[in-house]
Order: C-alpha cells, then sequence, then structure tokens
C-alpha cells in the first residue's frame, strides 16, 4: 500500500471538500473496537466504495483512490484476497487518472499519483501470487506496463512486460502476447539484439506447439523460420511465425555487420531473400509483400536510400506499426 505520511496527505487535500473529509472519517470511526461489539467491516468496506464513486463523479481522483485502498485495507481484514486485489487495481486506475488530469492541465509535480499507481499493482499481482492466480498477475502486470508506456516511461514498462511473459508459462497464446509486449518495447528503445532474442523466444513457443515430442535443443537449423511456417497449420500461430520472419529479417539488416554471428536458422533466411531469382517458398506471405522484402534486403546492402524509401511506402499497409518502426530506422543505420 501506499506509504502512511502519503496517505496522510491525500487526507488533508480531502479537507478542501469537509463533507467528503467528514464521511471518511465517520466510515473510519465505524471501524474502531467497542466494547462488546465487532466492528462491522464489511459494511465500511461499502461505504468506502461508495464514497470512492462519489468523489470520482466530482473529480477528486486522488481521494477516490485513497478511498478504495480504504476498502482494501477491510477486505484484508475479512480475508478476502480477490477482493482486496480487485480494490488495489481500481485504486491504481484511478492514481494513474489522476496523473493523466495533472498532465493535462500541464499541474507537473513530482508524480506521486503515478508511483502510488505502481505501488497499488504491484500489491496485487503479489496478492493474486499468494493464492496462485498466475494468470491474473501476469494480466495485471501487462496492464501496468502499457500505462507506463502512454505516460512515456517505457524502460520502466520494460521491465514489467518481461514478468508478465515469465509468468505466462500455461497458455502458449498468452505467452506469445506478453512477449511481444516485450518485443514492441525494445525495440521502441533501441534494444534491437534483445528484440531479436525476443523473437526467437516467440518462435520457441511455438515451436513447442508445433513440435510438442521435439525438444528445443532438436529443432531445425536450416531455415527453421520456413520449416515452422510449414509445420504449422494455417491460422493464428502460422501467421505469428510469419510476423516474426519478419521481425527478424528487419533485425538482421539493423544489426549488420553483427549478422555474421547469428545462428545459421537466421543465416539461411538471410540466404532466402537474397536470392532475387527464387519463389516465395512462404506460405503464410503474399508474394508482394515477400518480393518488396527481398528488394529490402538488396536495397540495404547497395545503401540505396531511393530505394528504402519507395519500399517503406510499398510495404507501408503490409506492416505492424512497430516492424514500420524498425523500417523507418533502417536508413540511419546502414548510413553509419
Amino acid at each position: 500500500q501506499p506509504h502512511s505520511s502519503s496517505h496522510t496527505a491525500h487526507v488533508q487535500k480531502m479537507s478542501t471538500h469537509p463533507e467528503y473529509l467528514n464521511s471518511f472519517r465517520n466510515i473510519s470511526a465505524k471501524l474502531k473496537k467497542r466494547f462488546m461489539r465487532k466492528p462491522n467491516t464489511g459494511e465500511a468496506a461499502e461505504h468506502f466504495r461508495a464514497l470512492s464513486v462519489l468523489l470520482r463523479k466530482n473529480g477528486c481522483l486522488s481521494h477516490a483512490a485513497f478511498c478504495c485502498l480504504a476498502a482494501a485495507r477491510c477486505e484484508q481484514a475479512m480475508a478476502n484476497p480477490l477482493l482486496e486485489a480487485e480494490r488495489n487495481v481500481q485504486a491504481a486506475q484511478l492514481f494513474f487518472e489522476a496523473e493523466a488530469e495533472k498532465l493535462h492541465l500541464q499541474a507537473y509535480g513530482f508524480e506521486e499519483d503515478m508511483d502510488d499507481a505502481v505501488c497499488c499493482y504491484e500489491v496485487a499481482v503479489q496478492i493474486y501470487l499468494g493464492v496462485r492466480r498466475t494468470a491474473f498477475a501476469a494480466t495485471l502486470y501487462l496492464e501496468l506496463g502499457n500505462s507506463l508506456v502512454s505516460f512515456g516511461r517505457r524502460e520502466e514498462a520494460l521491465q514489467y512486460f518481461i514478468k508478465a511473459a515469465e509468468l505466462q508459462n500455461d497458455s502458449p497464446v498468452a505467452s506469445v502476447s506478453a512477449r511481444t509486449s516485450v518485443l514492441e518495447c525494445q525495440v521502441q528503445l533501441g534494444l534491437y539484439r534483445k528484440a531479436l532474442d525476443s523473437v526467437t523466444g516467440i518462435l520457441d513457443v511455438v515451436a513447442c506447439v508445433c513440435y510438442p515430442d521435439r525438444t528445443m535443443d532438436a529443432r531445425p537449423s536450416v531455415d527453421f523460420t520456413l520449416e515452422l511456417i510449414r509445420e504449422c497449420q494455417p491460422g493464428m500461430y502460422r501467421d505469428i511465425v510469419c510476423q516474426c520472419e519478419i521481425y527478424v529479417l528487419l533485425l538482421l539488416m539493423i544489426l549488420r555487420p553483427w549478422t555474421k554471428e547469428a545462428s545459421e536458422g537466421y543465416k539461411a533466411l538471410l540466404r532466402r531473400y537474397r536470392d532475387i531469382n527464387g519463389i516465395n517458398p512462404n506460405p503464410a506471405m503474399s508474394d508482394d509483400v515477400y518480393f518488396h522484402l527481398q528488394s529490402l534486403v538488396v536495397a540495404c546492402e547497395m545503401r540505396d536510400f531511393d530505394s528504402l524509401r519507395a519500399i517503406h511506402g510499398q510495404l507501408w499497409s503490409s506492416l505492424t506499426p512497430t516492424q514500420l518502426d524498425l523500417l523507418a530506422a533502417l536508413p540511419e543505420r546502414i548510413a553509419d
């Protein structure tokens, strides 16, 4: 939970709205032990929630968040971990809303609301992990990471995306989704070597689905992505591998001359795209996209910047925003 000093500060700020402050104090008073009478914690939790809704409606977002935290403490006292986690998440979302409002009004401060939001998410995650709700915890890490990205705090967000990916071991689809968030964040931060490792991790997850009886040590070393595409049934996993192949190609172009140290499978992928006389062997990729990517490889190796600009326009509607970011970074990288 956010520090008690921060809690006290928000209660003091609430004094500008005396009717809300009095309500908060009246609810808190009901939680004090009375002689021969047990406090009604459940009723207090509901009253804190109702006050939070009222405060939010009146634009007092930080105060509403602290009412949610008060409700979370009530749920903790009643040994309701799932509701306790839910109230912490609600508080975190309100803190983020409060921070966004301050930025909109250009009322810059020390980002204490954002720090409180992160703290609330971490508390909720630990609660879910404590009751073995790993998927819920991973989802919260992703939600927290996305919120931090929206505030421009990508370095911090990356750590939470990585934690989410580490928790998503039971569901291949969820694992791919979390690893894709890691990949996209690494690209935005210019961490291209690590981004390539993340693509490899996504391919490994898909390979475990397509080759359930094969260990990863036994995966094919020659043009791994193409074999994986052919092995997968048409549908989601084949499309994922196809997108990974595009990521690998773009990242290898950006990472030149390090490409010489790439795996044999990735070197085979490069050789395939260098063969401009060959047909498109990829059943998951249109001929137009494949041949444009072949032209991209040739243009990079020849440092043909005019062709690179033309290819960017031709591929614009076929690539994801993150792939387009990589494509846009190519001219500067190959000029070095």
